[in-house]
């Protein structure tokens, strides 16, 4: 019995199969025995293979070659017999020789997340992360994988395929997964777009899957105080209390966060001891 394997459907896998006359007699006439069905047949669809040499006898101790191919068109196993008819000098014989094989969904890369995946808005200059997860959701292993699409201010963590924290290879398993990390690094303002490309052989022909990002670049926060640059109290009396309020300002276009006032010193403080101050 000869196996072919597994075998996305849409592509082919040939076998060469060697015939050897082990007797003392010519075998003649030497001829398919009509046992080949699809999806099994022989290479060209003719007897004895594109490439194969049998011709119509085979001399004593002479080998010559069969070429077989397999040709799923569905996803399961198929079973066969290679039929070999000839004559061994007293009487007709037939040679045989099992085979299968087993038809597969071709591979099926999906990448997770809505399309477009929107990393959210971030200063220029600051970085956001996110993990993406790639799933083999075909019956055949995907090989040859490469991402082929990103370019700044998008890119993988650590600059290449699949990023720092990123765990795929060249090849994924049927119904396997694995994480590619990719960051949003914003050098100017305003919404950018770019699309993740893997791009993979499915078994049978080269495949491509997509997911649309997208982010918002904004300038940093930057936090003003009016009433600048110099503040002047003027002269109270010692011992008096002269309050101000002043008025903090955000110009930028991001949240100012982690916000502690400091910097005084006596006679100046935050108006009842602590920031930001009564009222």
């Amino acid at each position: 019995l000869y196996d072919f394997g597994v075998v996305a459907i849409g592509s082919t896998k040939t076998r060469i199969f060697t015939v050897t006359n082990t007797g003392g007699a010519s075998a003649s006439p030497l001829a398919d025995g009509g046992g080949l069905v699809l999806p099994f047949r022989y290479l060209a669809s003719a007897y004895p293979g594109s490439g194969g040499n049998c011709n119509v006898s085979l001399a004593p101790g002479a080998s010559c070659d069969l070429v077989i191919e397999f040709v799923p068109t569905v996803a399961s196993i198929a079973n066969d017999q290679l039929l070999l008819n000839y004559n061994d000098g007293l009487a007709a014989q037939t040679a045989t020789r099992d085979i299968l094989g087993t038809g597969a969904i071709p591979a099926n890369i999906t990448i997770t997340e809505t399309d477009p995946y929107n990393f959210g808005t971030i200063p220029t200059g600051g970085t956001l992360i996110h993990l993406f997860t790639l799933t083999n959701t075909g019956g055949f292993t995907a090989t040859t994988i490469s991402e082929v699409g990103l370019a700044a201010p998008f890119s993988f963590t650590g600059g290449t395929f699949p990023g720092t924290n990123g765990n795929c290879t060249t090849s994924l398993t049927a119904t396997s997964s694995c994480l590619v990390e990719v960051q949003f690094n914003p050098t100017v303002t305003g919404l950018q777009t770019d699309t993740i490309s893997i791009s993979y052989f499915d078994g049978a022909s080269s495949q491509t899957s997509n997911r649309d990002v997208q982010g918002s670049g904004v300038t940093p926060a930057n936090l003003t105080l009016s009433d600048g640059p110099i503040y002047d109290y003027g002269s109270p009396v010692i011992g008096a209390q002269v309050d101000h309020t002043f008025n903090v300002t955000n110009s930028g276009g991001y949240i100012a966060t982690t916000i502690v006032g400091g910097g005084l010193l006596p006679p100046y403080e935050y108006k009842g001891g602590s920031y930001p101050g009564l009222g």
